[in-house]
């Protein structure tokens, strides 16, 4: 149960074989946080998450293996919002993460 409670709150999924490419679509729940890690053939993806109790906002921090391209998907209930991707003010729920990177996204 762990590693499928893992992966649908995490959302990690490989997208091509081997995990060559992935995505992380994140299922926030009740919850406030969640982290873990997915092993794949290529090395392992981290995707943490933490959402702030008082005001909402989410910060999620994803870095996948070397030679691999991930996509991170905002969650539903936040794609309305801005979010700062790397510092950069970007528009939209998706972002690409380069393996080998780490890609933090900040509600703002």
């Amino acid at each position: 149960a762990t590693p499928g409670l893992t992966r649908h709150v995490l959302g990690v999924t490989p997208t091509s074989p081997g995990y060559a490419t992935w995505k992380v679509e994140p299922v926030l729940l009740d919850l406030d946080w969640a982290e873990g890690t997915v092993p794949t053939p290529r090395g392992v993806i981290t995707a943490r998450w933490t959402r702030s109790s008082k005001t909402g906002k989410l910060n999620l921090v994803v870095e996948g293996p070397a030679d691999t391209t991930g996509e991170v998907v905002v969650p539903l209930e936040k794609r309305n919002s801005t979010f700062a991707v790397d510092g950069q003010h970007e528009a939209g729920g998706r972002f690409v993460v380069a393996g080998g990177e780490k890609g933090t996204i900040l509600e703002v």
